[in-house]
């Protein structure tokens, strides 16, 4: 199991399930199975929760740049083994968007004009490139051409042969506080994740 995901702060339980219960009311998106492009040639099909030997809860504060345009985030996410959800928040707690994975299916519900900075789909792909245990993700990766290495000084590289395509680095802030930079070389995509988990 990966040392990036512990076990930490959970959702009430009826608090979760009316979110999961509220997701199958908006548009589903569509299977889990089908392929997202993450590179040149390499697409990547998201991972069921049942892949995950631990549940986990965490905060994220997302600052990224996508096709020239800057932006920040607030997320919860929390994956236990039937489902994962996210949601994500304004700087006041105003609900801004929820996102449902549950048994195959994706299911997304953005507030009255609200627009992720990318799709629902390769939102959640990107969470699990830099949170999933390695071995999962190489699961995921679907071109026998890009394959994913974690390296002992708190590195993930996607590589094609020796080119590196996408650099994820790992730090440690605290016990509750992470931070993860990812760098997307062929389409010059950055992120920076900074990960709260609140020690109760």
């Amino acid at each position: 199991m990966s040392h990036y995901i512990q076990k930490g702060f959970f959702l009430n339980r009826s608090c979760l399930q009316r979110m999961v219960s509220l997701g199958f009311l908006f548009g589903v998106l569509g299977c889990s199975s089908q392929h997202i492009l993450i590179a040149s040639s390499a697409s990547y099909r998201l991972q069921s929760t049942q892949t995950l030997q631990q549940s986990f809860s965490e905060f994220h504060r997302i600052h990224g740049r996508v096709q020239g345009r800057s932006f920040v985030l607030t997320t919860k996410l929390e994956a236990q083994h039937h489902s994962i959800v996210i949601a994500g928040v304004s700087p006041i707690g105003r609900r801004l968007f929820l996102l449902i994975l549950r048994k195959g299916k994706l299911s997304y519900q953005p507030s009255p004009g609200f627009r992720l900075p990318l799709s629902a789909r390769k939102f959640l792909a990107l969470m699990q490139l830099v949170l999933w245990p390695v071995d999962v993700v190489q699961k995921g990766l679907l071109s026998s051409t890009l394959r994913v290495q974690e390296l002992p000084h708190k590195q993930r590289l996607f590589l094609r042969g020796k080119r590196i395509v996408i650099k994820v680095l790992y730090q440690k802030i605290s016990s509750q506080r992470r931070k993860i930079l990812y760098q997307h070389r062929e389409r010059k995509e950055r992120f920076v994740l900074e990960i709260y988990r609140p020690n109760l």
